[in-house]
């Protein structure tokens, strides 16, 4: 890496000073487009990406899904010289909850720093930083020797259809690594949980409840089930607890079974989430578990026991001495005046589809605070949001030129 010259920085900074109304006016324009998903409804965000890519003359490829849904990723080309560098985030949000609102969550209030909706920090605010720093290097004829891609995905908050597609992209494929605009205060994530969740079944025989002996409990035996898997796992995946992460986690979330008081079940399902750490083998994890039901099987004719995974996010970490998070955190000191921390994310984010697919290191950093999002009255400061937009711009000069 050259790194960015002091010129560099002056004028990627003035560029953006200059631009300070278009950058709020494009996140708040974002926000006003209700994208709540389920079930999504990505195409309006989309298009409005596209129409600033267009006034950068940036090159873009549209990836729709059908629906109203699509997912959009920005191409500004280098000179072929250096391996791109992806920067990505996702136009979808959660719903809204039962929580009331000051502010109505898509009328992108602006009050005392703050822009407020749903998705100012989680994460239209991240969506319209990185835009803008590619924006701000077209603009800029900034001579790149590797290609600045921005991916802008649907549906990372239920199963990541837009990145599963977005990744299969050549230029994807070409990058050397990248940058996920999650909220973080501009702290910079280097580690992230991998999220398993299973759906498990049981089926056994129904009798009269007076009569339990002549049928098999469904609901029993996967109750059985569950409380010896969460024993297990309290003694094989929680021991030791990840310096950024804390311990993997367990968490039996649904339960269902029978039909009347005086039924003996034959069907019951459960769902369990299971929040991983670095090191640990999803393969390994769910092996054991069909072993278990394997075993209860066999010793109790008439059961039948069945997995189905629902979500298999594998767990991403690269060290805090990595250039990538060196170099990120230098920009966002000398752009903020403020150290960041590093931290590692609990949830997951598309890093998840584009880490595993492309083997490319990733760190999550953005504008935005993690304790506004998913609630009511979300907000981003403005000031973030600025500075998020001259870092992106600034460091992708740094690993490109």
């Amino acid at each position: 890496m050259k790194g960015v010259t002091e010129e560099q920085r002056r004028t990627i900074s003035a560029f953006l000073q200059s631009c300070e109304s278009d950058l709020l006016d494009f996140t708040r324009k974002l926000i006003l487009i209700n994208t709540v998903n389920p079930p999504g409804q990505e195409d309006p965000v989309i298009w409005t990406v596209g129409e600033l890519f267009d006034r950068f003359n940036i090159p873009y490829t549209v990836f729709p899904h059908g629906d109203g849904r699509s997912s959009i990723l920005g191409i500004l080309r280098g000179s072929g010289e250096k391996p791109g560098l992806l920067m990505a985030g996702h136009a979808d949000t959660v719903p809204l909850g039962e929580s009331k609102w000051g502010h109505p969550p898509f009328d992108a209030d602006i009050e005392e720093g703050k822009i407020y909706g749903r998705g100012a920090s989680d994460m239209k605010s991240g969506v319209a930083a990185m835009v803008f720093a590619a924006g701000t290097l077209a603009a800029l004829g900034v001579p790149i020797r590797g290609d600045l891609l921005v991916a802008i995905t649907a549906g990372e908050e239920t199963d990541s259809l837009g990145a599963r597609e977005v990744v299969n992209s050549p230029w994807i494929r070409e990058a050397a690594c990248g940058l996920i605009a999650e909220p973080t205060d501009l702290n910079i994530l280097v580690a992230e949980k991998g999220a398993l969740w299973v759906k498990l079944e049981a089926f056994g025989i129904t009798a009269h409840g007076s009569m339990p002996g002549q049928g098999v409990n469904a609901v029993e035996f996967l109750a059985e089930l569950t409380a010896w898997w969460k024993e297990e796992w309290g003694k094989k995946w929680t021991h030791a607890a990840h310096e950024l992460l804390g311990p993997a986690t367990i968490s039996l979330n649904r339960f269902e079974g029978g039909t009347a008081s005086n039924v003996v079940p034959d069907h019951a399902e459960a769902v369990i989430d299971m929040r991983t750490l670095p090191g640990q083998d999803h393969g390994r994890i769910l092996d054991t578990l069909r072993g278990q039901m394997d075993l209860l099987q066999q010793r109790h004719p008439g059961l039948r026991l069945s997995l189905h995974v629902l979500n298999d996010r594998p767990p991403l970490e690269i060290k805090k001495d990595h250039p990538l998070a060196v170099s990120l955190r230098e920009k966002v000191s000398e752009i903020t005046g403020v150290d960041p921390a590093f931290g590692g994310a609990a949830f997951y984010t598309d890093a998840s589809v584009f880490g595993p697919q492309t083997g490319m290191p990733l760190v999550i950093c953005g504008p935005g605070n993690m304790a506004t999002m998913h609630k009511a009255d979300e907000y981003v400061e403005i000031q973030n949001l600025k500075h998020a937009a001259e870092i992106f711009a600034c460091w992708a000069v740094e690993w490109l030129c």
